[in-house]
C-alpha cells in the first residue's frame, strides 16, 4: 500500500482482497483457521486452510535461488539445528500485513522461523522479523501451536466471498 500507516484502516487489509497472509502472520491466525505439516524426505510441506495455499520448505542443504521471484508468502529454506527446523525466508513482495493494524512488511523482509516440537502435543513457533523498511531493529515473537486432537481432523473448504 501507498498509504502512509495512519490513513490505514482494517478494510486496507490485503487479505480482504483474497490474497495469502505471508509470513509470520500466517502462523499467527486464530485458532478456526488451520494448517497441517507434513514432513518429507527432503522437505516440509505446510497446507493452509485459509486461502488454500501452501508452502513448500526444502531441507536438502539448498540455498534461496539466484532468481526468487517476490511473492506473498516469500521463499523458504530449512534446515535442521537438532530437534528445532529453522526455516530462513526471503523475497517477500511487499504487499503483505504484519497484523489488521496496518503494520506491513517490506520487500526487504526477512523471516528466520523456528519451530521446536516441546511434546507429542505442542511446537513452540519462534520468528525472528527483519525489515529495514519498517522497523528500526529486529523482532521477535513466541508462541505455542497446537496440535488437533479431535477424532477425524481435516483442513476444509475455505470459500472467500468479496
Amino acid at each position: 500500500c501507498a498509504l502512509p500507516i495512519y490513513q490505514l484502516t482494517q478494510d486496507d487489509d490485503p487479505t480482504l482482497r483474497c490474497v495469502p497472509y505471508g509470513y509470520p502472520r500466517a502462523m499467527t491466525l486464530p485458532s478456526n483457521q488451520q494448517f497441517q505439516i507434513v514432513h518429507l524426505p527432503g522437505q516440509m510441506v505446510v497446507l493452509n486452510e485459509y486461502f488454500h495455499s501452501f508452502r513448500v520448505i526444502p531441507t536438502d542443504g539448498r540455498d534461496h535461488p539466484d532468481d526468487m521471484f517476490p511473492t506473498y508468502l516469500g521463499d523458504s529454506v530449512g534446515r535442521w539445528d537438532g530437534d528445532t527446523l529453522v526455516v530462513d525466508v526471503t523475497a517477500f513482495n511487499g504487499l503483505s500485513w504484519f497484523d489488521r493494524a496496518g503494520n506491513f512488511a517490506g520487500e526487504n523482509l526477512h523471516v528466520v522461523e523456528r519451530y521446536t516440537l516441546t511434546s507429542p502435543y505442542h511446537i513452540e513457533y519462534e520468528a525472528t522479523i527483519e525489515d529495514p523498511d519498517t522497523f528500526t531493529r529486529p523482532r521477535k515473537i513466541r508462541f505455542p501451536l497446537y496440535r488437533r486432537m479431535e477424532a477425524n481432523i481435516e483442513l476444509l473448504d475455505m470459500k472467500m466471498d468479496i
